[in-house]
């Protein structure tokens, strides 16, 4: 059901925008949402994609559009400007709109209040693109997508990572990262062969290490890895020399002179180094199991598995394309009865080398 409504999300705001262009663009989400990577609650992250006419057809006529500036980066931000406004002051359900637009990719962020989630629309053709790539590297081995799941969680229990950008390591940093510990493991867990901006497995993986062996390898990988000099390569799956003077370099697979991890500090590198060799140390000298380095400090390892609620806000499909209530007003929320089963407290279990 929530990834049917952030289509229907995509839809709306196609329906919003399309006015702006000659012919109707294309609006499609990308991101965790369809990555193979994402958790319920992600955020929504859309891109505008227009398209071009087929000059080529007979008996039709064609607008042409007005060329903004001669810098395409000044006209995205103009254009996305343009659905700023549209958004905030005709769109139903959109709300606490932001438009960010000086960043490396202009983005228009607001909140979706019928459905309940927060969105960034952005006009970054590489996105969608991104999308597909992860997705490709999540069917290469069935250990790819849990191991990434375990250490997004292991780095938010230790503070590496936040909801909110800045010079910390981002999640997408963070699947960057064991992607190319995956690759450079011996034996290799996923060999890629790239053509393009598409991926496809080299060969089958002849490793046979469990998931918590897989993690416990990523801690010493990144506790012994030469941040300071080496950058990091998906398409060869190779160390590489630094570009530049980047604290973390790891290469962008689809434009190979990008630093995906361009934002994170020196300190936070070093966080990242030291939170490694501490968790490795854990596990090795039998101070802590693998579980436990999931949860933050302090935490027991009784906990429940549903304690999510699985209900959605309660609301009109209707509400999404008219103007029935004005945009920002809160939608009905009758909650609905909890049917989320509950699941006894679950024992320790440790993780052991083979």
């Amino acid at each position: 059901v929530e990834v049917r409504l952030r289509y229907l999300v995509c839809q709306q705001i196609l329906s919003s925008v399309q006015c702006l262009y000659p012919v109707p663009p294309r609006v499609v989400p990308f991101g965790s949402s369809v990555n193979g990577f994402g958790k319920r609650g992600a955020d929504l992250d859309m891109v505008i994609e227009p398209c071009v006419p087929n000059f080529q057809e007979k008996n039709n006529l064609f607008f042409q559009a007005k060329e903004a500036s001669n810098s395409p980066r000044v006209q995205t931000q103009r254009q996305l400007e343009l659905v700023g406004d549209i958004l905030s002051r005709l769109t139903p359900g959109c709300v606490a709109l932001q438009r960010i637009l000086q960043a490396r990719v202009p983005i228009v962020r607001f909140r979706h209040d019928l459905a309940d989630v927060d969105c960034d629309v952005s006009m970054d053709p590489l996105g969608s693109k991104m999308s597909e790539l992860l997705w490709s590297f999540g069917k290469m081995d069935p250990r790819v997508r849990p191991l990434i799941f375990a250490v997004r969680k292991w780095a938010r229990s230790r503070g590496l990572t936040t909801v909110h950008p800045g010079k910390w390591i981002s999640n997408f940093g963070l699947t960057a990262l064991v992607l190319f510990y995956l690759q450079c493991v011996e034996p290799s867990v996923i060999r890629v062969a790239f053509k393009g901006s598409e991926a496809s497995p080299e060969a089958e993986s002849k490793n046979e290490m469990n998931l918590g062996e897989l993690l416990t390898g990523f801690f010493e990988f990144g506790g012994q890895f030469d941040f300071k000099t080496k950058g990091m390569s998906l398409v060869t799956g190779k160390a590489c020399a630094k570009p530049d003077h980047s604290p973390l370099y790891v290469e962008n697979p689809l434009d190979r002179s990008l630093n995906v991890t361009r934002n994170v500090s020196g300190d936070e590198v070093d966080r990242f180094v030291r939170q490694c060799r501490e968790s490795a140390w854990s596990v090795e000298s039998n101070h802590a199991s693998l579980p436990d380095l999931l949860l933050p400090a302090g935490s027991s390892m009784r906990f429940d598995l549903t304690s999510v609620s699985t209900t959605l806000p309660k609301f009109q499909v209707k509400n999404l394309f008219s103007l029935g209530k004005e945009p920002g007003s809160p939608p009905d929320r009758k909650q609905k009865k909890d049917t989320g089963f509950r699941r006894s407290s679950v024992g320790k279990r440790a993780f052991t080398k083979r």
